[in-house]
């Protein structure tokens, strides 16, 4: 997946050349890990991104009872941007459900790339915001539903009746 054909086709990279993809993974570290990984837990300092090149991790949310899955992901996905931008907390926990490779990025990196090429900086976090919008997006469906599920079981007595027995 590091190769330079496989970086174009994820969002992150779009409207990136050739030299500015290989830039990028020449300041990129190639980890291969086991299943189990984890990359990280949910609350821990986080400042690198992650590409998956091979293999795929789970994202889980941990909630006071049990965990919340959020997501699985495979080659071509990333994870790790939200913390990565500012070197934040992050909210949910990564493991590898099998073996995996990603290819892994500072924020620090990043920086020093995006100082000598700046133009490449304007791609980057351009990509960065689509991204995140079609996670908020997602996120809104989700809440949309949940509020129109909501909003029935209030008003029929025999919904919530059969839901709390469940």
């Amino acid at each position: 997946m590091s190769s330079r054909q496989n970086l174009k086709a994820i969002q992150l990279f779009a409207g990136f050349d050739d030299d500015e993809i290989d830039a990028f993974i020449d300041v990129s570290d190639h980890r291969s890990v086991p299943a189990g990984h984890v990359f990280f837990g949910m609350g821990n300092l986080n400042s690198s991104l992650f590409i998956i090149s091979a293999g795929s991790v789970k994202i889980d949310r941990l909630g006071t009872a049990e965990d919340i899955p959020l997501a699985t992901l495979g080659a071509g996905q990333t994870f790790g941007e939200m913390s990565f931008m500012d070197d934040s907390q992050t909210t949910a926990a990564v493991t590898a459900t099998e073996p995996t490779e990603v290819l892994e990025v500072s924020r620090e990196s990043v920086d020093r790339l995006l100082d000598e090429k700046p133009d490449m900086g304007v791609k980057l976090w351009r990509n960065f915001a689509l991204d995140l919008k079609q996670r908020l997006t997602k996120t809104n469906e989700v809440i949309d539903q949940y509020i129109d599920i909501n909003q029935v079981l209030l008003q029929d007595q025999s919904l919530r009746e059969y839901y709390s027995r469940l």
